[in-house]
């Protein structure tokens, strides 16, 4: 799968796994968005479903298990280089998930993981598809956000 100056977008999933007033976040080690925080996820393989494909998405990348609820959003991720040629596009397509077993291991893909308030989650370097989704579900420093 041809990541980087794809022919066509690339589907992905993300899962805002709570716990308690906190959610996971992870600081990428790869690109798109090395550095950044974000909600784990990954992309979708051919065959499979969404929710099948979020819940293997949280396990490889953080070693935890999770119960896929419900829909939170749809996003778009475009990168473009200075000639406007695509350099990344995702659609990328957010769950809340329900921990069912907390046994944190990031993979190689993660170079950090924690639990973060809404109060903490901001202070951090989110990527921009994050933010949008914390503001939409209201995961702010004074509220606990998604229920």
């Amino acid at each position: 799968m041809v990541r980087r100056y794809p022919l066509q977008p690339l589907v992905g999933v993300g899962v805002v796994v709570k716990d308690g007033e906190s959610v996971l976040l992870i600081k990428r080690a790869k690109d798109p968005g090395r550095g950044k925080w974000t909600i784990p996820g990954g992309l979708v393989e051919l065959g499979e479903d969404l929710r099948s494909a979020a819940k293997r998405e949280i396990r490889e990348e953080v070693g935890i298990e999770v119960e896929i609820g419900r829909l939170l959003g749809v996003y778009d991720y475009l990168e473009r280089v200075p000639t406007g040629r695509i350099r990344f596009h995702y659609v990328l397509i957010d769950f809340l998930g329900k921990i069912m077993r907390n046994e944190l291991r990031p993979s190689e893909e993660v170079s950090q993981a924690v639990w973060a308030t809404g109060k903490e989650a901001q202070r951090l370097d989110l990527t921009d598809t994050t933010r949008e989704l914390f503001s939409e579900i209201d995961f702010t420093p004074t509220s606990s956000g998604v229920t």
